[in-house]
């Protein structure tokens, strides 16, 4: 899936031999893309709000070294939202970020 939430053609075209239609598939991006912001928007708002974040991933890009960034956002990437929020939280110490 792209950033944006869209397949490739190649992707679609393997969904739809499978017999799954093409708006079933988009649906199911739709639904995934909501549920994506809603716990992004959840997790902003649990660590203080979205002035918050951002100040917390500018002190990660000046702070922390490429592979431990890369280590933590692949660890978000495949996490449960309370997982992610525990790390966030604890790298929200680290960098001294009230809020």
């Amino acid at each position: 899936m792209a950033n944006d939430g869209s397949l490739t053609a190649e992707s679609y075209g393997k969904l739809e031999s499978m017999g799954i239609p093409r708006q079933v598939i988009d649906n199911h991006l739709q639904t995934q893309m909501r549920l994506h912001q809603y716990e992004a928007a959840e997790l902003a708002q649990e660590l203080g709000g979205t002035e918050v974040v951002q100040e917390l991933q500018t002190w990660a890009v000046n702070n922390l070294p490429e592979a431990e960034r890369n280590e933590i956002q692949a660890t978000l990437d495949s996490s449960s939202p309370q997982v992610q929020l525990a790390i966030l939280r604890d790298l929200k110490a680290r960098a001294g970020i009230g809020g």
